[in-house]
This record gives structure tokens, C-alpha cells and sequence, in this order.
């Protein structure tokens, strides 16, 4: 199997064929710092234009918590590399896969399955990916982007959650300013806080997580009704709560009482081989995994066969039959079982002992030639004795010559002394295991040990020499005796028995006490450092805490200073019959807050493709009150080029959509977006806002920037745009348009000009 050229390096990364195309950027099959079977993401060039994405990407301490993590459930990173205007995150390979959102498109496709993923497979996504996030949050890592892309079911059956790296990139870096269509992909799981500019926090991973599971239970995203079982809705309900101090902590708290309800519902959590058939990655038992097809692409000409092959008991019972023909003597049943059972007896397979002469083994010539058995060495020169061998403190005399009782050439030259004993005791002793200090409080209290004994033998050796020194001044004495007094009167008195001189008394060895006193001084010392550091860092963490509470008070002070302000638009065009339509925005996408009380027409254009108007009815929208939002999903057909013009053959939409008439009922009061898809992706949507000759009076929100667009047949379109900046109404023009004061009202004037191309498709069906 021949090994697969790279596509590019980038930083050291080897990077070959292209696996996918996610949010964040390619996934290429990759090789790094000598390891294969690995994926390398190559980070959007759009995204990494934005500074604080990349730095948030990029910074040392974030990618060393997420190379850190390990769990079954986590998708592992192994390094994020940087070349030049390039970034690369490399994580392990996970084979075959698929991602849980591709499951609920399915599931979507699927009439009968109404978008719904069967429980018990709903469960088991559910149960991995808050025990990964658990883990993360417990390492202190928030992930931030918790999407059903970013969770993969392999063909192991394993369920894994990935984008740790990138995802916490692109929430904080949005938080700190950076272009919210960055995460434009993650609409529907993203808390209501970071939308406002707040830091992701784990319990921004908690709602993500309470999303999924609504997508996964309903086939929609939040918001929306949830009819589930009681304790499994009630869950949901409140990791999707708007309020954080409602919802749970972090994923630990979930994880609990996800268990719990999955318990209390008699909810089922599904085996590895059921999420296999629910992804579609079944495979046959003849495949082999991509490890092993890298293991044997390193290897390259020189690889052995991929598919094993095992022959079957016809083969070789036939092979058996044969080397019976050639060797043995046929017999009466050469059937293919006889010969299967007579391969079996051959004796030719069992494993035969050489019978070789005996040789003598080095060990023994060495043990042959122990110097021991040869006429004792006599020691010249004593030995100088060591306080910390206690044998010497008895017996001062020079070892003698050692000698074996097993040996009976030198048994009749000397008796056996007490030093050769101890010697083949310590000689014996060596076979015995060797025991292990696993502990440091084992290796503390050794050490002690051995102090305590080497001050009890210095000791004794100090009373030692006292007592030889005595003695030798007694031996003086004697040698040299005192001259005779005068003898004196006997007295009455009996006489006094004599004293000797007793020697001066001496002190004990203070070594072990100054020992303790170390010890002691030491443990203080340390105890004293602790407290300090302990005394610091609490105090740290208390000036911490003032300073996030009070930027957590000025965030809230200037959010609740910024509250959207309602800005009408007024548009007035010549001619005055012109159509004006407000741009959205580009698809895939969800629209600003629109009421759903009324009827709202978009027209939708692509290049290369027929335009369509639609328009959003009162059948589109879920949802109560401000937590309405619509739906709205279009097809585009293709139209070929006219071979003489170049043009597109398609027919072009009049200014004013043919079906005004349309005025459907059944509205609910209440507002929200409108999340607009279309394939293929990428075309811009217009909303019909009114007519000049009947007035254009647009409600909207203020401080926002706009783009305006006026029709007319046998007119060239005009065009009209709104900057944020316009709606400030004095004040400091330094200051941030969300804290400004704002106009109202914006008024605007479009004239449109004649088209000379233009051809009325009344008179070209009358001619």
C-alpha cells in the first residue's frame, strides 16, 4: 500500500488528502512529530484575519489545558501549530465518523422520524457530551461553542465532543469585539450572554448542551415547545433558562441529574453497536482500521498482505493428504477428515529437542575458580576500624582469611570465627528480594534510623575511649607512685575507708538532640511559609474576585444603559409606484427581531440561479411571545446562459411581487428572527418594507447600519444605505452609538433612472 503525498506543510504539520469542510476551516489527514493517524484542521483564513481570534487561538496556556484533557468522550488535541499567516490544530484521528448534526439532518429528511432521534441514541449523546464537558470544566476549560457539529460518533461506536480549541477561540474572541458573524454557524446554541458580549463560562456550555438535546428530541432548535418525558423536560427547561443563576453551575451539576432523569423517565441509554446502526457505520469484519492501513503505508513496498487469509479445513486436509502421499504409506481412509486428523499426528510439526553433549557453562568455570579454595591470604596491615560499623567498635583485631565449611581442602587449617559467619549470612542474605522505599515518610523515617545509630555508636565510642584513657592514667600512677608522707598520730577516730578518684562525669552525645532541634527549627520554618503563602494567596484571590465583581457590575451597568432603541425608516422614491426592500442579509442566516403578527415577503437572489418570493406566514413561526422565531427554507433551481449574450437565461421578477392580494390569518402577537436556508447557500435576501405613493414607514432598531433598495419596471434599481453612526442625535461623537442618544426617525430619497434596455414582456407577447 503506497503512502499517500502530502499536500502542503504547514509548521512541521504534514497535511494530505482533504477529509471534510467544517465552520472553523479543511480537516486533512496529518502527520506530526513522528506520530500518523492524526487530523489537521487549517483554521479559516477569515477567521484568523480577526486579532483577537487568532491571539485567543494561539496563546500557550489555553492550548496547554486542552492538550491536557483526556477522556474517552473528548476528541484528544495533540498540538496547535503556527506557520507564518497559517494556524493548524492537530488532534487525534477518530476514523469513519459521523457528526450528530448530520444524524438530525437525517432525521429531518426521514417523514417518518419527524426530525427525532430515537431516545435511547438521544440519551447516549447526551450522557458522553456532558461527561466530556465535566471534565473540562473540572480542568477549568470552557469549550463555548457546543454544537451538534462538533460531536462525532465513529464507527467504534464512540461518541466524542471536539473543537475545544477553536470553539473557545471564536466565543471569546467575539466577546472581546470581534465580528459576531463569526459564529453565525452556531446560531440556536449560543447562550443568551455571550450575544450581549459576555466571557464564555461553563454555564454557557450548559445551555449549549440543553439545546442539543431539544434539536435531538424535536428535530428543531431552541426556542420552542418541548413535549417530552416530565423529568427529562423539566432538565431542559432549566439549562435553557435566560437567567444564569437558574441554570446549573457546570457540567458536573448536569451530568448528576441528567443521570437522574434518565432514571426516574425509565429512559433507556443506547450500547455501542446500537449508536453504530443509528450513524449507518457498520462495516465488515474483513476491514481493517486506518491504523493500521498507516502502520502499513509507512512500511511501503516491504508491507505484508492487508487481508489476512485463512485456509479453510478442505485446504488443508488436501495439503495434509499430499505430504502423506509423498512420505507415509497411503491408507484406507484418505478421505479429507482422515488426512485433516493424520496432518494432526504428524510428528514432524512437534518441536524436537537436540540431544547435545554436556558442556560446562561459564558461571561454573567461574565458581571453579573461587580464589577461596586456594591456601588462606594472609593480611599484612590491620584494618583501621569504622565508627559506623558496629563490628569494629567489638572486635579491633584483622579479619581472617575467609573460608567455606563446604570446602574441606582448608577446613583443618583455622577455626571458624564469628566475622565468617556474618560474612556468609550477608552473602546468603543477597538472594533475598530487595525491599523498596515507596514512601517518603519510609525514606524519612530510614534516614532517622540511621542517624539515631550512627549517635548511639559515636557515643559509645566516646565512653570507650574515656574508659581506655582512664585506665591508662591508673597504669601512670602505679609506675609512678607519689613519695611517702609523714606519718601522723593515730586518732581516736575510726578509721575512713578510701575512696578512689572517680572520674569526671560526662555528658551525653548531643547529636541526636541537635537532630530534633533541626528538625523542629525546619518544620517551623516550613509551617511558617505555608501560612504566608497561604495568607497571600488569599488575599490574591479575594482582590480577584472585587475586581471580576466589579467588572461584572459595570458590564451590567453599561448593558442595561445600551438597551436597543426602536428607530423608524421612512423612504420616499421617484417614481412613487417603486417597490423599497431592506436587505437581511446573506443565507445561511437568521434575520433581525421582525414581528410575527403580520405577514412579511422576502425575495431571494443568487446569481446563476432563478429568483424566488416567498413569504413568511403565520405557519412558519413556533414559539410564544418574544421567544417567537420563524423558519423559512428555499431550493434554488439553476438557469443556464443565453450562448449569444452570456446572460442568464432565467426570467426576471417584476418590482412588485404578483401575490399582494395574499392576506392569510392566524397571526400571534410576539417577535423574533427568522432563520432563512437556502441551497446551494450564499444568496442575498430582500424584504419588501412598503410602496412611496402609499408611504414607507419601517419600524426597526436604531443605531444599526442598513441597506436600502428601491424597483420599479423599466427603471435601473436605486439604492440607499444607512450607517449607524447616522442615527446619533448629538452628544459626544467619541462615545459608543449603543450608549448614544438616537434620532427616531431616518428619512431617505432614492430617484431611480430609465433602463434602456429594458423590454415591457406585454408588448413582446403582443408582437
Amino acid at each position: 500500500m503506497a503512502s499517500q503525498a502530502a499536500e502542503q506543510i504547514i509548521a512541521g504539520v504534514v497535511l494530505s488528502e482533504r477529509l471534510a469542510v467544517t465552520m472553523y476551516g479543511a480537516i486533512h489527514r496529518a502527520q506530526f512529530s513522528g506520530q500518523r493517524n492524526l487530523r489537521g484542521l487549517v483554521v479559516d483564513p477569515r477567521m484568523l484575519a480577526e486579532t483577537s481570534f487568532r491571539l485567543s487561538l494561539t496563546e500557550a496556556g489555553a492550548i496547554a489545558t486542552a492538550t491536557a484533557l483526556a477522556h474517552a468522550s473528548i476528541v484528544p488535541t495533540v498540538a496547535v501549530e503556527e506557520g507564518g499567516p497559517d494556524v493548524v490544530v492537530v488532534t487525534r484521528g477518530v476514523g469513519r465518523y459521523v457528526t450528530v448534526q448530520d444524524l438530525i439532518s437525517a432525521a429531518r429528511a426521514n417523514r417518518g422520524q419527524g426530525g427525532k432521534l430515537a431516545l435511547p441514541v438521544a440519551a447516549a449523546i447526551a450522557k458522553s457530551v456532558v461527561e466530556a464537558l465535566a471534565v473540562a470544566h473540572k480542568a477549568k476549560v470552557v469549550h463555548g461553542a457546543v454544537h451538534p457539529r462538533s460531536v462525532l460518533l465513529d464507527e467504534d461506536g464512540a461518541i466524542r465532543l471536539g473543537d475545544f480549541v477553536v470553539g473557545r477561540a471564536l466565543t471569546t474572541a467575539v466577546a472581546q469585539g470581534a465580528d459576531s458573524s463569526l459564529w453565525r454557524g452556531l446560531s440556536g446554541y449560543l447562550a443568551p450572554e455571550l450575544v450581549v458580549g459576555e466571557d464564555p463560562s461553563p454555564a454557557a456550555d450548559v445551555y449549549a448542551c440543553g439545546a442539543m438535546l431539544f434539536t435531538m428530541l424535536t428535530g428543531e432548535v431552541p426556542p420552542g415547545s418541548l413535549h417530552s418525558t416530565p423529568a427529562v423536560e423539566r432538565l431542559v427547561n432549566r439549562c435553557l433558562d435566560t437567567d444564569v443563576s437558574r441554570r446549573y453551575r457546570n457540567a458536573s451539576d448536569l451530568l448528576e441529574n441528567l443521570l437522574e432523569a434518565f432514571e426516574d423517565d425509565r429512559w433507556d441509554i443506547a450500547e455501542r453497536a446500537e449508536v453504530i446502526r443509528a450513524a449507518g457505520l457498520s462495516r465488515a469484519d474483513t476491514n481493517i482500521d486506518e491504523a493500521t492501513e498507516d502502520l502499513l503505508a509507512s512500511l511501503g513496498n516491504n508491507a505484508v498482505q492487508v487481508t489476512p487469509t485463512r485456509p479453510s479445513i478442505d485446504l488443508r486436509a488436501e495439503a495434509s493428504a499430499a505430504r502423506q502421499n509423498q512420505q507415509r504409506t497411503p491408507t484406507t481412509g484418505a478421505g479429507k477428515l482422515d488426512a485433516l486428523l493424520a496432518d494432526l499426528d504428524d510428528s514432524r510439526e512437534l518441536t524436537t529437542v537436540e540431544d547435545l553433549a554436556f558442556k560446562r557453562d561459564p558461571i561454573s568455570e567461574l565458581i571453579q575458580m573461587d580464589p577461596r579454595k586456594r591456601e588462606a591470604i594472609i593480611q599484612v596491615k590491620p584494618r583501621v576500624p569504622s565508627l559506623d560499623d558496629p563490628d569494629d567498635l567489638d572486635d579491633q583485631t584483622p579479619l581472617p582469611a575467609p573460608r567455606r565449611d563446604s570446602d574441606s581442602e582448608v577446613r583443618g587449617l583455622r577455626a571458624n570465627t564469628h566475622d565468617e559467619v556474618r560474612a556468609m549470612d550477608a552473602l546468603a542474605g543477597l538472594d533475598e528480594p530487595v525491599r523498596r522505599i515507596s514512601t517518603a515518610s519510609e525514606q524519612a523515617s530510614a534516614a532517622a534510623d540511621k542517624l539515631e545509630a550512627a549517635a548511639k555508636r559515636a557515643e559509645q565510642a566516646a565512653v570507650r575511649a574515656d574508659e581506655r584513657a582512664d585506665e591508662s592514667d591508673r597504669q601512670e600512677q602505679k609506675r609512678n607512685p607519689a613519695p611517702k608522707a609523714i606519718a601522723a598520730p593515730r586518732s581516736n577516730l575510726p578509721e575512713m575507708p578510701e575512696f578512689d578518684e572517680q572520674p569526671t562525669p560526662r555528658l551525653k552525645s548531643r547529636a541526636l538532640g541537635i537532630i530534633s532541634l533541626i528538625v523542629l527549627l525546619g518544620g517551623g520554618i516550613a509551617f511558617y511559609k505555608i501560612y504566608t503563602s497561604q495568607q497571600e494567596q488569599r488575599a490574591k484571590n479575594e482582590e480577584e474576585q472585587a475586581r471580576k465583581q466589579k467588572e461584572a457590575d459595570e458590564q451590567t451597568r453599561l448593558a442595561s444603559k445600551a438597551q436597543m432603541d426602536r428607530g423608524t425608516i421612512a423612504v420616499s422614491a421617484e417614481p412613487a409606484d417603486a417597490s423599497i426592500w431592506l436587505k437581511l442579509g446573506r443565507t445561511n442566516f437568521d434575520t433581525m427581531v421582525l414581528t410575527s403578527g403580520q405577514m412579511h415577503r422576502i425575495r431571494i437572489e443568487l446569481p446563476g440561479y432563478q429568483a424566488v418570493d416567498t413569504e413568511v406566514v403565520a405557519a412558519n413561526w413556533t414559539g410564544k411571545g418574544p421567544q417567537r422565531k420563524a423558519s423559512v427554507n428555499v431550493t434554488l433551481k439553476a438557469v443556464t446562459k443565453d450562448p449569444k449574450t452570456g446572460k442568464p437565461s432565467g426570467e426576471p421578477l417584476p418590482a412588485r411581487p404578483p401575490n399582494l392580494a395574499v392576506d392569510p390569518k392566524g397571526f400571534e402577537p410576539g417577535e423574533g428572527p427568522i432563520h432563512i436556508e437556502t441551497s446551494p447557500p450564499g444568496a442575498e435576501v430582500w424584504l419588501l418594507i412598503g410602496y412611496p405613493n402609499t408611504g414607507v414607514s419601517f419600524p426597526t432598531i436604531a443605531g444599526r447600519a442598513y441597506e436600502l433598495r428601491a424597483l420599479s419596471d423599466g427603471k435601473l434599481p436605486g439604492f440607499a444605505s444607512i450607517t449607524a453612526d447616522e442615527w446619533r442625535d448629538g452628544g459626544n461623537p467619541n462615545e459608543p452609538i449603543d450608549l448614544a442618544k438616537k434620532k427616531a426617525t431616518i428619512e431617505k430619497r432614492i430617484e431611480l433612472a430609465v433602463d434602456p434596455d429594458y423590454k415591457d414582456p406585454k408588448q413582446k407577447k403582443g408582437k
